[in-house]
């Protein structure tokens, strides 16, 4: 196999490979690449799987268009570059792994592996499903890695988010009573501390002056975030403009609002959080206030995801509420009967 024959194809990333001048390299020109190595190289290049290799004793990193998605914003630069230098904020997690492909020959395998990558600037909560082969060189040793990979984000975090949303069905269907509903709903919030560190559910006062906390999930009711009422114009969160406009809002650094906010399911507190806006009925209105992953960007799906959360909720409070008006109607005529 020549060197144009094992190079060709391979959309961009096979031009690049041509165009790059390996000689300035660790590997040295491809002509002097080992068998096992083109052999690699033919293999991702003709592949629609997203795959690299690593190879030498810098894992000199070598992919195909198919992982130009997973490698982001560190495209095309990452092209050439040491694995470790590309990857450095997960090689806690990967470079272990590498080491036992590498050293000990021995391949690796992760199912929806959590990594938390930094592609586009900011820490970034991914999943994926991967393994690492070790390849041997023309000398019988270990002269690589090849690797395929699986992206698994959206499943996770979408079979997540579809899991709260069936503990906020469930945790309130049988409920009765406002009170009983928004407790139920903040249950329901709290087993994923992923997507939503912290909640509070307040409850509004008909004349929309003050606010009550009515449940709250992940953060204690003492800490300065959940203050247990307020005045709607001086809470610390923006609940009057909210209440005026009826549209959530997204705070943003509340490193610069609050210390010591909860963390969740991570190792860092959120940096925005959103305060949504949920109708009951005419007269009775309540305001939503969820912490935001750390790790993920408030997008169209998150603000979904946060929509839909806000709308089970308000029809769970609705339905209490109708249910409790209907309970005083019947207490009411009770009363009316035995005074006749």
């Amino acid at each position: 196999m020549t060197e144009a024959d094992f190079l060709q194809g391979g959309g961009e990333n096979g031009a690049r490979m041509r165009a790059i001048d390996w000689s300035q390299t660790a590997l040295g020109p491809p002509v002097d690449w080992p068998q096992s190595l083109r052999t690699c190289i033919r293999i991702i290049l003709t592949s629609r799987q997203p795959m690299f290799v690593w190879w030498g004793e810098q894992l000199i990193n070598l992919y195909n268009d198919a992982y130009k998605t997973i490698v982001g914003g560190k495209h095309p630069w990452a092209l050439g570059a040491p694995a470790p230098e590309v990857w450095r904020e997960i090689w806690d997690e990967v470079g272990p792994r590498a080491a036992m492909a590498m050293q000990s020959n021995e391949g690796t395998y992760d199912e929806a592996l959590l990594l938390i990558m930094e592609r586009y600037g900011y820490p970034e909560e991914t999943y994926y499903t991967f393994s690492y082969s070790p390849v041997p060189n023309d000398e019988g040793g270990t002269g690589g890695i090849i690797c395929a990979n699986t992206d698994d984000t959206q499943r996770i975090i979408g079979e997540r988010q579809l899991a709260t949303l069936r503990e906020l069905a469930a945790g309130t269907a049988d409920t009765r009573t406002v009170e009983a509903a928004c407790a139920g709903s903040v249950e329901a919030l709290r087993t994923n501390p992923r997507d939503l560190p912290f909640a509070m559910l307040y409850l509004v006062d008909r004349n929309l002056n003050r606010v009550t906390l009515a449940g709250s999930a992940g953060i204690a009711k003492d800490h300065p975030a959940a203050p247990l009422t307020s005045s709607v114009d001086d809470s610390p969160w923006p609940i009057e403009a909210v209440l005026r406009a009826q549209k959530p809002t997204l705070v943003r650094d509340l490193y610069g609002f609050f210390e010591n906010l909860p963390t969740g399911a991570w190792e860092r507190p959120p940096h925005s959080a959103v305060v949504h806006p949920i109708a009951i009925s005419a007269r009775q209105s309540a305001v939503l206030i969820l912490g935001l992953n750390p790790f993920r960007l408030y997008d169209d799906d998150f603000s979904r995801f946060i929509e839909l959360v806000s709308s089970q909720i308000a029809a769970s409070l609705a339905n209490a509420q109708a249910y409790e008006d209907e309970r005083r109607r019947a207490e009411s005529l009770a009363e009316l009967d035995r005074a006749k």
